[in-house]
């Protein structure tokens, strides 16, 4: 029973974060309250403290949780078209389902402006998480060396967030 009880819970923990990852993006960190948040997850308010210390915690782990989930489409995406892997990823970034459902689509894009408002650990996730989604694009780059794949990675993905 103890062992279901705590399979129960990493469940339970793992929707909040996956319903606050796409509220979050939809309607920012601040645009949403931890009563309407766990009501939207199906669990009362009460409930959250059982699982989060803070709702900043809970923005931090929101906020790797979307963008781990873009470096995995990412990556999809490159694998499926070995031909011309960087384009499948811009296409994939730019398409319009990702730039219309705000909350699966880019993270960054969603959530970047709340970040000068957010405590130290969302920040630390939301830079890891970029971080990575730049790695990601990198490996796609055909520049010779990886300095320079770096390079066209930050300057491509700059560009496809301001598009």
């Amino acid at each position: 029973a103890m062992r279901r009880s705590r399979e129960e819970a990493a469940r339970t923990h793992a929707r909040i974060v996956e319903r606050a990852a796409v509220l979050f993006r939809e309607r920012g960190i601040d645009g949403i309250g931890l009563a309407d948040l766990m009501h939207e997850a199906g669990l009362t308010h009460g409930g959250f403290y059982k699982h989060f210390d803070s709702k900043d915690g809970l923005a931090a782990e929101a906020c790797a949780h979307g963008l781990a989930e873009s470096a995995r489409r990412m990556r999809r995406r490159a694998e499926k078209n070995p031909e011309d892997p960087l384009r499948a990823v811009i296409e994939g970034f730019l398409s319009a389902e990702h730039v219309e459902d705000a909350g699966r689509g880019c993270t960054v894009a969603a959530l970047g402006s709340d970040m000068f408002r957010c405590a130290e650990p969302t920040r630390q996730a939301f830079t890891k998480g970029v971080a990575e989604l730049i790695a990601v694009m990198s490996e796609v780059q055909p520049e010779k060396t990886a300095a320079a794949r770096r390079a066209a990675a930050m300057t491509n993905f700059a560009a496809n967030l301001g598009a």
